[in-house]
Parts: C-alpha cells; sequence; structure tokens
C-alpha cells in the first residue's frame, strides 16, 4: 500500500552551535565531509517531487550553519513546495530573518524548552539561549514569517507549560507544538531519569486537549499518537453525558491559526476528519544528512539511501515502510485498540523500549482488553515534579 507523502524533514547538518541534552542527534560543531551539499540537496528535492509536493522543513543541527540554505530555501519554493525551517533560534538576528523571508519560508520553528529562562538555556546548554531564541521569534514576526514554538516535554519543564503557553500567546506565535521526549541520540542518556511516567503524559495530554479547546492558536502533540484517543474518548465521554453537539474541535479554534504545520497536524472539524496519530513511513519521512530516508527522525530504521536509490523508489517499496503502513502489522494493546486506526501508537518509542517498531506503546495508559471510560476530565494545570 502506497501512502500520500505530506511531510518529509531534511536534517541538513549535524553542526550545531548548541549541546541540547534531550536531542535525538549526537551534533558536531563542523559542516561534516559527507554531508549531502549544494547539488545533491536541489537533486533531493527533484527526486521528493517525484513523489508528492509535501511540505518540505529543513531542520538540523542548525540548519543556519549551512551558507547554501536559503539557495536551498528558494529553489524549493521555486519547485513548488512549503519550504519550512526549524532552527534553535540563536542565529536569527533581523538580518538573517530577512533572509529567511526573502527565501519564500512558509513558516519557522523555533524551540523554547521552557518559560523560564533558566530551564531552557540549563536544557540546551547554551546561557542566554533562551533571551536569543526569543530575539529570532520577534525578529521573523516582524519580517511577516509564520512562527512556531516547539517544546521538548520532560519533566524538568512540564510544570512551565501553561506559562509557556502564555508566552507564546504573548510573542504572537500561530502554533504552538509540544514534542513528548523520545529516547533517542543524546535522549538516551536522560530518558530514564526525564521522561514522563505514563500517567503524568496522560494528564499532560488532557490538559493540552482542554486548553485547544479555546485557544486562538494552533496547539499540536507531536510524539504523542494517543492524544488522538485521548481526543476521540472525550468527545464520546461528551456525547455520553448530553452534549450532542460536541465536535472533535471546537469550532473556530484553528480558524485563526495559520494554515500550515510542520509536524503533518492537519485536523478537521469533526473526528472523521482527522489525521491518524503517528504518521511515520505512512505519511512522513526524514532523510539524513547523508541521504538516509527513514519513517521519522526518532526511529532509526534505514529505509534506504538516495545516494543509491531514488527516494520514489525508497517511498513506494521499502519494507520498513511497508510494515508501518500495514495496521495489521501492530503487536500487544496497540493491535488490540480499537483507536488504532486514530492513533497507532509511537512507534519511535516502541522500537527505543523493545527493539522493534511494531511493539505496542510504552507510555500509553489504555488498556484495550478493560476498555476503559475517560478517568480525567482534566482542564487540570500539569503538577510540577
Amino acid at each position: 500500500m502506497n501512502a500520500a507523502l505530506r511531510l518529509v524533514f531534511w536534517e541538513t547538518t549535524k553542526a550545531c552551535n548548541l549541546s541540547c541534552r534531550h536531542c535525538r542527534a549526537v551534533p558536531q560543531k563542523a559542516l561534516g565531509p559527507t554531508e549531502l551539499r549544494t547539488k545533491e540537496a536541489f537533486d533531493l528535492i527533484d527526486q521528493i517531487a517525484e513523489v508528492a509536493k509535501p511540505v518540505l522543513v529543513l531542520s538540523g543541527g542548525e540548519p543556519l550553519f549551512r551558507p547554501d540554505l536559503f539557495d536551498i530555501g528558494a529553489y524549493g519554493v521555486e519547485s513548488g513546495f512549503r519550504m519550512a525551517l526549524a532552527t534553535n533560534g540563536t542565529l536569527v538576528t533581523g538580518g538573517v530573518a530577512a533572509r529567511i523571508a526573502d527565501a519564500g519560508f512558509a513558516r519557522v520553528a523555533i524551540s523554547l524548552d521552557g518559560a523560564r529562562p533558566e530551564t531552557h538555556d540549563r536544557f540546551r546548554g547554551l546561557f542566554g539561549s533562551h533571551a536569543l531564541a526569543l530575539r529570532g521569534l520577534h525578529a521573523l514576526r516582524d519580517e511577516g514569517v509564520s512562527v512556531q514554538i516547539n517544546s521538548t516535554i520532560a519533566k524538568h519543564n512540564v510544570a512551565e507549560l501553561p506559562a509557556l503557553l502564555d508566552l507564546a500567546l504573548e510573542i504572537g506565535a500561530d502554533a504552538l507544538h509540544l514534542f513528548m521526549l523520545v529516547p533517542v541520540g543524546c535522549g538516551l542518556e536522560i530518558a530514564p531519569a526525564e521522561m514522563l511516567p505514563a500517567d503524568e503524559y496522560e494528564r499532560v495530554l488532557h490538559w493540552f486537549d482542554e486548553q485547544s479547546k479555546t485557544c486562538p492558536i494552533d496547539l499540536k502533540a507531536t510524539c504523542a499518537p494517543h492524544y488522538y484517543r485521548i481526543r476521540a474518548q472525550r468527545l464520546e465521554d461528551d456525547r455520553l453525558h448530553g452534549d450532542t453537539t460536541a465536535t472533535f474541535i471546537a469550532p473556530g479554534t484553528r480558524a485563526k491559526a495559520a494554515p500550515m504545520l510542520l509536524n503533518g497536524g492537519g485536523h478537521g472539524q469533526h473526528l472523521s476528519a482527522m489525521t491518524r496519530g503517528c504518521l511515520a513511513g505512512t505519511a512522513v519521512c526524514f532523510v539524513s544528512n547523508e541521504g538516509d530516508v527513514y519513517p521519522c527522525g526518532y526511529l532509526p530504521v534505514s529505509a534506504g539511501s538516495t545516494r543509491g536509490l531514488r527516494f520514489k523508489d525508497i517511498w513506494d517499496e521499502s519494507p520498513v515502510f511497508r510494515q508501518l503502513r500495514d495496521p495489521e502489522a501492530l503487536e500487544g494493546k496497540c493491535g488490540d485498540c480499537r483507536y488504532q486506526a486514530l492513533c497507532g501508537g509511537c512507534r519511535a518509542r516502541a522500537y527505543a523500549a523493545t527493539g522493534s517498531f511494531l511493539a505496542e506503546e510504552p507510555f500509553c495508559t489504555y488498556r484495550p482488553d478493560l476498555d476503559q471510560p475517560v478517568s480525567m476530565r482534566a482542564g487540570d494545570r500539569p503538577a510540577a515534579t
């Protein structure tokens, strides 16, 4: 079964000026000799266009380390792609923001891993990085570029989530996307101490869903596919308690948000129009700095290399992708779950925990065998840890 390609992340380089504790990559301080060069980058864009013209996110490392980044962005725009940029923001001055706008990037995501400067700076490994990220966000807004805040959520910052949402609103961001920590790369070292336990994870997602009903910007939980199961359960519960007008997303919530999402989100107004939780290998893929294609940036199982195969052949024929597109292949409670079509479980987290990307999601509290009703009606704020 082939799938509609909606989103491609390209790790333009591993080079980065930060040493983030959670990074899926192990960063380096300079461009590597085996990374795709400019001509290869243009060829990669041409190869992807043979399949579709999805949102193409240039990420890293820190993509602004590449001197040809703006040429690559402009080439993608000229080729008909919606181009996006994912950066730590510390290098985004007013001049850089102007070049980003001139290249035609439709949205820029900047990472903020805490509402408080000390929380973010400690996690990112650079004093002052929080202030620099805010500078970048404001500079991009001044240039009219749509901005998104990405935040990796773990024990160290979960209590700051309400303040982080307030900060996103204050800045005028178009979206706040939460990334639930996945234990890969540098994240392997901190995962046991920093990952939220499953019950807290669940409560955070309930809180986030509650905010999404009235929040004027787009809110999206990433690497948290059971968020969709939670939303479905809450809708079912609303209707069980007599609210027959309940929709999957509160009317008007998304209308104010920018139309493009950097993680393949794209929710419809009703449950029937909603996207699936884990899109790895089905609508999303990740291309490494050397041209290897993976289901996502957190699932280190290569589907093939664009230096040896055409991207189209990898996307259409890779056994890895074909397994991920087969709902009958999922194991454990994910295979038995009635919300499988909505959620699917995080394949990367399953792989990190068991060595199999088809295993059940290890950070989900739902018990299909008990078919539990919604246990939290929470507008509760995330708890301090």
